[in-house]
């Protein structure tokens, strides 16, 4: 999963497309086609810590001429999420005309319309954890998730949310664990805390040891790896 950040304020600089022009963008996201990417990842409004979330008419201005244009030109093959936990926004989306896969950070908690309507567009569904227990945070989501008859949902145990560096890695250990709730787990630990921080490191320079990072995560049974750095996953093969 590639990511593109329409923003000026995410934690990556080097992702920020928030001034780039139309053309840049999509260039940006045929290139990550072509690095191998079965998602683009595509946010407006940042998470990162220290940031206050822009208001949802800020953040469509910012996405819908950009994705509109993505979505004319990326192959079918290659999903889109969107990144946001507005039920508003993906509506918008999905008037665009082009099916999307919701990325949410809160999981549906931030917003009581979310789950409804991924429900009933048929829409994949990313939920992110936020607490320091992310398996017993799933065990109650996934029977929620049943009620509402939400069958087709990635899991992510929101690493760098509401966790100590230290028990980010623990998580890690037990990514196998995940693999319990039979859904596909998503891995986004790329240039995060848990990765440069221990080493001395900030999140522009710690390229190398993130990759190194989303690797162990694949190997710990992770089916989804959010990265910023798809061109350094190239060489790798990730068979099972």
């Amino acid at each position: 999963m590639g990511i593109i950040n329409l923003t000026d304020n995410s934690f990556v600089s080097s992702s920020r497309m928030a001034a780039a022009s139309i053309d840049e963008i999509v260039a940006r996201a045929l290139w990550m086609a072509d690095m191998g990417a079965s998602y683009i990842d595509i946010g407006a409004c940042s998470s990162a810590p220290g940031n206050e979330f822009i208001d949802e008419d800020l953040e469509w201005k910012r996405m819908h001429e950009p994705l509109k244009a993505i979505m004319d030109a990326l192959p079918g093959n290659v999903e889109i999420s969107i990144d946001t936990f507005r039920s508003g926004i993906i509506e918008r989306c999905l008037g665009l005309g082009r099916r999307v896969v919701v990325n949410d950070i809160f999981a549906g908690l931030a917003d009581e319309k979310m789950l409804d309507m991924a429900v009933a567009n048929k829409l994949c569904y990313i939920a992110m954890d936020q607490t320091a227990d992310p398996y017993s945070f799933f065990l109650g989501w996934a029977e929620t998730a049943a009620k509402k008859g939400l069958r087709n949902w990635i899991l992510d145990p929101g690493f760098g949310f509401g966790k100590t560096v230290e028990r980010n890695w623990d998580i890690m250990e037990q990514l196998p664990r995940f693999k319990d709730f039979g859904r596909p787990v998503l891995s986004a630990t790329s240039r995060k805390r848990m990765i440069y921080m221990p080493l001395g490191l900030k999140p522009e320079s710690c390229a190398q040891q993130s990759v190194q990072a989303e690797l162990k995560a694949v190997e710990l049974g992770a089916d989804i790896i959010r990265t910023h750095d798809l061109d350094l996953h190239l060489q790798h093969n990730y068979r099972k």
